[in-house]
Protein backbone atom coordinates (compact mmCIF):
# COMPACT_ATOMS: atom_id res chain seq x y z
CA UNK A 1 0.00 0.00 0.00
CA UNK A 2 1.25 3.50 -1.17
CA UNK A 3 2.50 5.85 2.09
CA UNK A 4 -0.18 8.45 0.82
CA UNK A 5 -3.17 6.05 1.01
CA UNK A 6 -1.87 4.77 4.31
CA UNK A 7 -1.38 8.11 5.70
CA UNK A 8 -4.89 9.19 4.60
CA UNK A 9 -6.56 5.89 6.04
CA UNK A 10 -5.14 6.66 9.11
CA UNK A 11 -6.19 10.44 9.20
CA UNK A 12 -10.04 9.45 8.10
CA UNK A 13 -10.03 7.24 11.29
CA UNK A 14 -8.28 9.54 13.51
CA UNK A 15 -10.80 12.21 12.75
CA UNK A 16 -13.73 9.65 13.08
CA UNK A 17 -12.88 8.80 16.88
CA UNK A 18 -12.02 12.16 17.52
CA UNK A 19 -15.51 12.95 16.36
CA UNK A 20 -17.12 10.14 18.49
CA UNK A 21 -15.22 10.83 21.23
CA UNK A 22 -16.37 14.81 20.89
CA UNK A 23 -20.06 13.80 20.43
CA UNK A 24 -20.55 11.57 23.43
CA UNK A 25 -18.82 14.50 25.89
CA UNK A 26 -20.92 16.92 24.15
CA UNK A 27 -24.04 14.56 25.32
CA UNK A 28 -22.93 13.57 28.53
CA UNK A 29 -22.66 17.36 28.81
CA UNK A 30 -26.14 18.25 27.39
CA UNK A 31 -24.56 20.13 25.08
CA UNK A 32 -26.87 19.20 22.16
CA UNK A 33 -26.88 22.83 20.32
CA UNK A 34 -23.17 23.04 20.42
CA UNK A 35 -23.30 19.37 18.68
CA UNK A 36 -25.77 20.37 15.65
CA UNK A 37 -23.48 23.33 15.33
CA UNK A 38 -20.48 20.59 14.87
CA UNK A 39 -22.21 18.18 13.18
CA UNK A 40 -23.45 20.57 10.52
CA UNK A 41 -19.51 22.17 10.35
CA UNK A 42 -18.37 18.77 9.60
CA UNK A 43 -21.38 17.78 7.22
CA UNK A 44 -19.94 21.31 5.44
CA UNK A 45 -16.43 20.13 5.30
CA UNK A 46 -17.38 16.86 4.03
CA UNK A 47 -18.88 18.10 0.66
CA UNK A 48 -16.29 20.78 0.43
CA UNK A 49 -13.74 17.40 0.69
CA UNK A 50 -15.81 15.47 -2.11
CA UNK A 51 -16.20 18.72 -4.06
CA UNK A 52 -12.51 19.51 -3.98
CA UNK A 53 -11.44 15.95 -4.79
CA UNK A 54 -14.03 15.66 -7.50
CA UNK A 55 -12.69 18.89 -9.31
CA UNK A 56 -8.96 17.63 -8.67
CA UNK A 57 -10.05 14.20 -10.24
CA UNK A 58 -11.61 15.52 -13.28
CA UNK A 59 -8.37 17.81 -13.98
CA UNK A 60 -6.35 14.94 -13.56
CA UNK A 61 -7.95 12.98 -16.23
CA UNK A 62 -8.43 16.24 -18.45
CA UNK A 63 -4.30 16.61 -18.24
CA UNK A 64 -3.22 12.49 -18.63
CA UNK A 65 -5.91 11.59 -20.27
CA UNK A 66 -7.09 13.95 -22.78
CA UNK A 67 -8.41 11.30 -25.57
CA UNK A 68 -10.45 9.79 -23.26
CA UNK A 69 -14.27 9.88 -23.90
CA UNK A 70 -15.77 7.82 -21.14
CA UNK A 71 -17.44 5.93 -24.10
CA UNK A 72 -16.30 2.50 -22.95
CA UNK A 73 -17.92 3.13 -19.63
CA UNK A 74 -21.21 1.60 -19.27
CA UNK A 75 -20.42 -1.20 -22.56
CA UNK A 76 -21.77 0.60 -25.14
CA UNK A 77 -19.25 -0.50 -28.11
CA UNK A 78 -19.93 -3.70 -26.44
CA UNK A 79 -21.86 -6.36 -28.58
Amino acid sequence: MEETKLHHIMMYITFFSLGVIMSGIMVSQGLYQEMIYVMLAGVIFLFISLAYNYVRGIDYMATNHPDYTGEDMYGEDEN
